[in-house]
């Protein structure tokens, strides 16, 4: 007569795996870890190359749009520095200290170093975006501080796409 086996399914079978950088690190044993690097078929090779592509033209996507400010803070910077020629700030300053305050109120997150220096820049664009609607009444100075933030905001979006796997 033979032995039951024992069968272990689900996630807890296996050990927990984290990614660092291009290292990966478990939990478990080290041998647990020691895989072999599969060279891909032929006929894969052009699959492969498509996807690399497809990551590469999302990449692209991605730092396109940071670089056009479709950040919906950046908005604010326009809309800031349209009050600013126009007049009409209030709307503007409150809607700035309210994005403000959402940011201010996110929490400092332990690991990833990269998310603490994108909240931090997008934090500073507010900031001097408020600063600028203070100093309306002398423009070059608003206009010279909008500047720096739609910078620090940009800095910000960026900063925060690339922290994007950290935190995921």
């Amino acid at each position: 007569m033979t032995e039951p086996l024992d069968i272990v399914v689900g996630w807890d079978a296996a050990p927990a795996v984290r990614r660092e950088g291009d290292r990966y690190e478990t939990d478990g044993p080290p041998e647990e870890l020691e895989m072999e690097r599969l060279q891909p078929a032929p006929d894969e090779a052009p699959l492969l190359e498509a996807f690399q592509w497809t990551a590469e033209r999302d990449r692209a996507l991605e730092e396109a749009l940071a670089q056009q400010g479709t950040l919906a803070e950046v908005r604010v910077v326009r809309e800031a520095r349209a009050a600013l020629r126009k007049g009409g700030l209030d709307p503007v300053r409150r809607r700035l200290e309210a994005e403000l305050s959402h940011w201010a109120s996110l929490p400092a997150v332990a690991s990833p170093k990269i998310f603490n220096e994108a909240v931090f820049a997008v934090r500073n664009g507010l900031s001097l975006c408020l600063e600028a609607c203070a100093t309306a009444d002398q423009p070059s100075l608003a206009e010279q501080l909008l500047e720096e933030a739609e910078r620090s905001l940009l800095r910000g979006r960026a900063l925060m796409l690339e922290s994007r796997p950290a935190i995921d």
